[in-house]
């Protein structure tokens, strides 16, 4: 175990400046932005977290047109910046503005958005427009009952292609004319929505370097497969145009989310892997729907993955699907892809992570669980639609959905996305993407650092900024891939983190292994690395309680427990040179309330026995993964 710290401090400065100026300026006013000499693959310069949502649904979206979200595509960027907007829940604005957003409406949306809405004039008297302009929930009720005709424009193939494309080509406006290069990034994006039964999601969000891009926004209306994507993609997104999708929401999956087969069992060939490893470097390990980690029972005991889970791991029969599965979840997959490389040649899960919201009331980034406005516009506005279980909508039918109505406590506000780059703009942020050089939070801005090399010094968690640097220059960052060692040698790991002010201080760090054993199989382990409030781990590598409590009457926390921010430089003493094995971190605040508590004691009602009353955020980083020669 190397050197260990856990330092508290004001953090008066940096909220003022988070409130002022947004997250970038704030990391800046903290005296965090730190000098070092980058990995060969990205620029030379400072390297900046910065915070953002990659997953973002404006009235462009069928389910969010039927939700009665009144935002559209240039109101959800100016919200992302830190500005007013009038939404379902009444007039809001974020406390701390974003570095970057890319707005993800439903592809398949755009059809009938152009042919009904757009055109509305010439399509005044066609039914099918009538009733989507007046947001019939008939529609919704349609769509997830599997008939997706419904929200579909239906005059022709050729022509909803060019209603689409002018809906793309309109979003597209909006997004260059709201883009600034070093001071607010918006990425040209869209989601691709494949729809598996129950309703289960096979979704990715489609995200575009600049403003090259695709002719079109082809989603599972016309692309019935991602590897149909990957290829359209591969072959439509040539010259200078840059494209990466990321898989989100896999916890829905029904074990298809990091599969090595479509959706109807057929087998992917290694080009099929290769091309998926090549398009998809990111994974969305947390949003609204829950988180897509792990799951305990799934291949891990693992406590720490009973963390927001949507579905329990065992069907309700032989024939449903609605149940949660092994490769629904990321940290299976990279585990699968630890075992597919060594068979294959190809790993097609080096994943990094990212976190987003996958609002559906266009409040993006807004995670505070004590700010929480619901995440599915007029379905979960208020706080009584949001914990108190409510009438069906007028004209559902409960026998046709089982989601439809009732309580919507099972959501939460969603994640961030944190991006280690030199600057805030597109071309830097895509390219950290790319080189999977990001983190995950759970909502707060937490921010996270992990390197791992070699000849790391075992004093070098002392001093944060210039571990930074020597992390640079004698290891690799997350996101990379460390080489064999010199005969004899064992990697170090260096973690750091600092809390969000605006949430709840740090309990602990981990290191989450996985590795291949001797017959090939894929193993996992859990490492408490570096604990708060002087504790250190003991011989199983497991942190002590610290302590911390809350008091869910009026939801303060602990004022002496937990640590501002964390550090240490550990060496797997478990490391065998010859096995594949990546490595992430996680981290942990001290227990706060949920969103589904503050909204209790709104009400003046005792919290729901649905939930618990108090979790942990956290922050993951993306892994770093380690080949023998």
């Amino acid at each position: 175990m190397g050197a260990c710290t856990a330092r508290r401090e004001t953090n008066d400065g940096n909220a003022m400046a988070k409130g002022q100026f947004g997250a970038g300026a704030a990391i800046l006013a903290a005296g965090l932005f730190v000098g070092s000499g980058l990995a060969p693959s990205a620029a030379a310069g400072e390297t900046r977290a910065y915070f953002g949502d990659l997953h973002v649904h404006t009235q462009i979206s069928v389910d969010s047109w039927i939700y009665q979200n009144p935002v559209d595509q240039a109101q959800a960027i100016a919200f992302a910046r830190g500005e007013t907007v009038e939404t379902v829940a009444g007039p809001q604005r974020l406390l701390r503005p974003l570095d970057f957003v890319a707005v993800t409406d439903h592809s398949e949306s755009f059809a009938i958005q152009g042919w009904c809405v757009l055109h509305a004039e010439e399509t005044k008297d066609i039914d099918q427009c009538k009733a989507f302009r007046a947001k019939d929930w008939e529609i919704f009720l349609a769509i997830l009952d599997g008939d997706r005709d419904m929200s579909q424009c239906q005059v022709g193939p050729e022509a909803c292609r060019a209603y689409a494309r002018e809906v793309w080509e309109r979003q597209k406006g909006i997004v260059e004319a709201a883009n600034e290069p070093g001071v607010f990034t918006t990425f040209h994006a869209y989601e691709y929505s494949r729809q598996l039964p129950g309703p289960g999601h096979y979704h990715r969000n489609v995200i575009f370097r600049d403003a090259h891009t695709t002719p079109e926004a082809l989603g599972s209306d016309i692309l019935s497969d991602p590897l149909l994507l990957w290829k359209w993609l591969d072959k439509a997104c040539t010259g200078e145009c840059r494209v990466l999708a990321i898989p989100h929401n896999t916890n829905n999956s029904w074990g298809l989310g990091f599969a090595l087969h479509s959706g109807d069992g057929t087998a992917y060939t290694d080009d099929d892997l290769r091309l998926r490893a090549r398009l998809e470097p990111l994974a969305e390990i947390f949003q609204i729907k829950g988180a897509s980690e792990c799951a305990v029972g799934l291949g891990t005991s693992d406590e720490e993955c009973a963390f927001e889970q949507k579905y329990a791991k065992t069907c309700a029969s032989e024939t449903d699907v609605r149940c949660a599965a092994p490769l629904s979840f990321v940290r299976e997959g990279l585990k699968l892809g630890l075992e597919t490389q060594a068979a294959r040649g190809v790993n097609p899960f080096k994943l990094g992570f990212v976190g987003s919201t996958d609002t559906h009331s266009t409040v993006a980034g807004q995670t505070d669980e004590d700010a929480y406005i619901g995440s599915i516009g007029i379905r979960d506005s208020t706080p009584e639609r949001r914990i108190v279980v409510s009438p069906l909508p007028k004209g559902a039918d409960a026998s046709r959905t089982m989601i439809v109505g009732g309580s919507q406590i099972w959501r939460n506000p969603g994640g961030l996305a944190g991006i280690w780059a030199p600057e805030n703009t597109r071309a830097a942020l895509f390219d950290a993407m790319a080189r999977r050089e990001t983190f995950a939070t759970s909502g707060p801005r937490l921010l996270v650092r992990f390197f791992a090399g070699y000849d790391l010094p075992p004093d070098m968690a002392g001093d944060a900024e210039a571990a930074v640097a020597t992390g640079y220059g004698h290891g690799v960052p997350m996101g990379g891939d460390l080489t064999p060692p010199a005969e004899g040698k064992v990697p170090s790991f260096y973690v750091w983190a600092k809390r969000d002010p605006h949430s709840a201080p740090l309990q602990k760090i981990e290191i989450v292994k996985g590795w291949l054993d001797a017959s090939g199989e894929a193993q996992e382990r859990v490492f408490d690395v570096v604990c708060s409030d002087g504790l250190a781990p003991d011989e199983a590598y497991r942190c002590p309680a610290n302590g911390a409590t809350v008091d869910i009457a009026d939801c303060s926390v602990s004022a002496d427990k937990g640590a501002d921010e964390l550090g240490t430089v550990w060496r797997d003493p478990e490391f065998d040179a010859a096995a594949r094995a990546f490595y992430y971190v996680r981290v942990l605040e001290n227990p706060s309330c949920r969103w589904s508590t503050w909204d209790a004691i709104r009400l003046k009602r005792e919290p729901s026995r649905m939930v618990e009353p108090t979790y942990q955020e956290r922050a993951w980083s993306s892994p770093i993964w380690y080949t023998p020669g």
